[in-house]
């Protein structure tokens, strides 16, 4: 696997180096299993439900979207985590701590001092969203 930089411009960032999707794996069942449980515990929870609109963002989101964010998200982290395991990088497994509403993790994944966080998107997706207040 081949990393690139992103390019910077004003106050925007772009993907130097696009690649087309190939599948490298499948998702484990268990990993499936504990990643359903997590986005429902997230969607179906007013204590620990993810918020319904970004900051500044005036779409609310449903509880059938949240949950699909929070299952799409809790995929991307176990795939990645699975691939770096096939290749002999040993992470902890993606946290599945469910945090009360308002409050997140710092990062998904930790390398000795690298803190790691994962974005996912859709097939087709062309956006990658990150709030600046957030980071």
């Amino acid at each position: 696997m081949r990393l690139y930089k992103l390019k910077k411009k004003d106050n925007s960032v772009f993907i130097t180096m696009k690649q087309p999707f190939s599948e490298d794996g499948i998702i484990d069942d268990e990993y499936i299993s504990k990643c359903k449980k997590f986005a429902d515990k997230k969607a179906n929870n007013e204590k620990t439900r993810h918020r319904e609109h970004r900051n500044g963002g005036t779409l609310i989101r449903s509880s059938s979207q949240i949950y699909q964010d929070a299952l799409e998200g809790k995929l991307a982290e176990y795939a990645i985590y699975d691939y770096m395991k096939k290749n002999g990088i040993i992470l902890s497994e993606p946290d599945m701590e469910i945090y009360t509403k308002g409050k997140w993790d710092d990062s998904d994944f930790e390398l000795d001092d690298l803190k790691i966080s994962i974005k996912s998107t859709k097939k087709n997706g062309q956006l990658l969203l990150m709030e600046k207040k957030d980071f």
